[in-house]
């Protein structure tokens, strides 16, 4: 086992026709919950009739907190035509109610602190829904989250377990009575039924949970979307548990202009970061660099400037990532080799590169030491990226264009004490097209 650290001196490196059905991309979602509903609602002791429920809001609800609400009310409506009233009271006792919020902002109320035990509602992004019975002479449904993130996915949660029966027409004999009775004309509404055991506290189990929306003619169908679309998109994926979106900037793509384009790609990154904001939801730029090589000053400063002017007009933005290409050019500084052979010696040869995590703690690794280097660690026992005893080969990519008489040292020792002699072989090239060419002391070896 040793460990590898590089120094540098006069080193120079790089600085860091499908819209129709996509349209309704929620609504496919929807049709397996009229299925199910067409299917399930004879057992309707299995169901609570939500048709006829209030949704009751604290009052002090953030823009986020107020997103979930509107998308609760929305995606109601468009499968069931029920526009369920929100209200800042508890309505009358055979009133369904929906009660959805967070933790915090229904505090002190005296229903939701009798009935609601929050005192675990702690974990970022988690919610609760439950029935309960007890409440009111009609069934109370919560939906809590534990912050405005959780409320959020609690609605999608909710609705995604909710079956929805759809409206139907006013001559449908099977239900002409109860149009009869409402002297409706037009569509009679659907139903909201919920299931009876529907009971979950839940958060997710990663942090980091993102999809890539690119405005660009790449993928068949994104170019052709407006900014409504692409809200109700995101929403389909809040549903399931989106919590960030990648953008992607203009001139990146190999064709910078699409004849199906709604807005200019620009702006609509600055709409759809808008919606972002509006529900929360983290906003990431995959940002290539464009410019070759940054080590002129020229197309340092235009790539800055450009940044600059795209990153100052979006209203949120979280992360940037800046790929190593495809498009851009930052290739790694540097990466890792396994060999040919078991345990191996100065001649063996490279089998291919590792891709394993560097902060594992057993078996075959590679473990970063911060200003010390990197560690190479040989077991019988591979990891993931990782084949067993094959370790032992690390390249080291430095840009020394326009720089002249460069000096790179390196230490080399074990990290524990033992008998066994390890050798270290150096070799270097000056163009990529050319072989590796051995390193020598002053006495050829």
């Amino acid at each position: 086992m040793g460990k590898i650290r590089f120094g540098l001196k006069e080193i120079s490196s790089k600085p860091d026709q499908y819209l129709k059905i996509l349209k309704t991309g929620f609504f496919l979602f929807s049709f397996s919950f009229l299925q199910i509903a067409t299917g399930l609602s004879q057992q309707v002791n299995n169901y609570y009739d939500f048709s006829g429920a209030a949704i009751v809001i604290p009052d002090n609800l953030t823009v986020t907190e107020q997103a979930a609400v509107e998308m609760l009310v929305d995606e109601i409506k468009k499968r069931t035509i029920l526009e369920l009233p929100t209200v800042l009271q508890w309505p009358d006792p055979d009133i369904p109610v929906i009660v959805i919020g967070t933790v915090a902002s229904f505090k002190g109320d005296p229903v939701f602190d009798k009935y609601v035990d929050g005192s675990n509602y702690n974990e970022p992004e988690g919610f609760t829904i439950e029935v309960k019975n007890n409440v009111r002479n009609s069934p109370t449904l919560f939906i809590i989250g534990n912050d405005s993130r959780g409320m959020l996915f609690g609605a999608g949660y909710f609705l995604r377990k909710s079956s929805m029966i759809p409206p139907t027409s006013q001559h449908d004999p099977d239900r002409f009575e109860e149009w009869s009775a409402k002297r409706r004309t037009g569509m009679i509404p659907g139903k909201l039924m919920v299931p009876g055991d529907i009971d979950i506290e839940t958060y997710p189990v990663l942090p980091l949970r993102g999809h890539q929306l690119g405005y660009r003619p790449k993928v068949n169908t994104y170019d052709g979307w407006t900014a409504e679309m692409y809200e109700q998109y995101i929403r389909d994926l809040i549903v399931f548990g989106t919590n960030a979106i990648e953008l992607i900037p203009p001139n990146t793509d190999d064709d910078s202009y699409s004849p199906l384009f709604t807005l200019p790609p620009h702006e609509m990154n600055i709409r759809i970061s808008k919606i972002l904001e509006k529900y929360g939801i983290d906003a990431w730029y995959w940002y290539p660099l464009m410019y070759d090589d940054y080590s002129i000053s020229e197309n340092f400063q235009r790539s800055l400037d450009e940044a600059e002017e795209i990153f100052s007009s979006l209203p949120k933005i979280d992360a940037v990532f800046v790929p190593g290409g495809d498009p851009g050019d930052v290739p790694p500084h540097l990466i890792f080799e396994y060999m040919e052979d078991t345990d191996p010696g100065l001649h063996s040869k490279a089998a291919g590169f590792t891709t394993g995590a560097y902060n594992l703690d057993s078996r075959t690794r590679i473990n970063g030491l911060g200003e010390d280097g990197f560690a190479f660690i040989n077991t019988s026992n591979g990891n993931v990226g990782f084949p067993d005893t094959s370790l032992g080969g690390a390249i080291l990519a430095l840009n020394t264009r326009r720089l002249r008489n460069i000096y790179v040292t390196w230490d080399g020792s074990k990290i524990r004490p033992n008998s066994r002699i390890y050798n270290l072989r150096i070799q270097y090239r000056t163009d990529v097209n050319e072989p590796f060419r051995d390193l020598l002391d002053q006495r050829g070896n």
